[in-house]
């Protein structure tokens, strides 16, 4: 799993600057133990996202970007799908460089629950690569 990630990011890097990189990426040095807040964002095109990459919705919770739709992060799974709307800008949770890694193949592995929309995520992209 590493090294398909680290190959979609770029095969030169090391793990050290792999890791560098990502730290740099997610977290806010000195703020506080609230992991919550010490993490950091960034703003996207929503339409410019991979499928995979984890936004803050609308109502201020962690969603799951899949094919046409977003589901809600709980501690169950990931719940309430809702229709991907192209046009926003939102904010990313994923760090760039993971991203980048969803960008360029990157298969995460993702909770069953998120299950029925993986499928349509995987025919989507297929359709969209044609």
């Amino acid at each position: 799993m590493y090294r398909s990630y680290r190959d979609a990011v770029d095969p030169a890097l090391r793990a050290a600057e792999l890791d560098r990189r990502l730290t740099t990426e997610r977290l806010r040095r000195g703020s506080g133990i609230d992991r919550g807040r010490d993490r950091k964002t960034w703003r996207a095109d929503l339409e410019s996202l991979p499928d995979g990459t984890v936004i803050i919705g609308a109502d201020g919770q962690a969603r799951l970007v899949l094919a046409d739709r977003t589901l809600a992060f709980s501690f169950g799974g990931w719940t309430r799908p809702e229709t991907r709307t192209m046009t926003d800008v939102v904010e990313v949770l994923t760090p760039p460089t993971s991203v980048r890694a969803l960008a360029n193949g990157f298969t995460p592995v993702l909770h069953p629950t998120a299950g029925s929309s993986c499928l349509t995520a995987q025919r989507y992209r297929l359709q969209v690569n044609r």
